[in-house]
């Protein structure tokens, strides 16, 4: 997985020299970026089911602890024990952790987005650039043309 982000962070960056080069690794790198974010996305997803059920586990063990010593079980005062649980305060990081790396995916991708789009500007720019240096090159044969016509129809003399 770390080989896969560094492959991708290095790869955000493309030189000038190389754009057609880029515009045509960019769609594999988004499906890459894509298929890395879905990946955080299901372990965020396995993440918070599992500290769901934990949670919900010694919850009912707690309420059942406090049934049998006949104490009383408040909402508060069961959610601050599950909170010192070591079990479900482990849980929790995990799903923590589940979360960063989902929401560094969604950077990831938005990056390879704004690559793109970038790539794209770039080709605008140089399409219009080849357009102007085209129109110059026709107006600088027309104007060579007719220096050509007039240096004809008057010579020196």
């Amino acid at each position: 997985m770390v080989k896969l982000i560094q492959e991708l962070l290095d790869k955000i960056d493309f030189s000038s020299d190389n754009v057609v080069g880029a515009s045509a690794e960019t769609p594999r790198l988004f499906i890459k970026a894509g298929e890395y974010r879905i990946q955080c996305l299901r372990e965020r997803n396995r993440a918070k089911m599992e500290h769901e059920r934990i949670q919900a586990d010694r919850g009912l063990v707690l309420r059942d602890e406090a049934i049998r010593n006949g104490d009383k079980m408040t909402e508060g005062k069961l959610e601050a024990l599950l909170l010192m649980d070591k079990r479900v305060s482990t849980t929790l990081e995990d799903l923590n952790t589940a979360d960063e790396n989902d929401e560094f995916a969604k950077l990831l991708v938005e990056a390879f987005r704004m690559r793109r789009d970038v790539l794209e500007i770039i080709g605008r720019i140089s399409g219009a650039e080849m357009a102007y240096q085209k129109a110059i090159e026709m107006e600088t044969n027309r104007l060579v043309e007719t220096r050509q016509k007039l240096k004809d129809k008057y010579p020196k003399g």
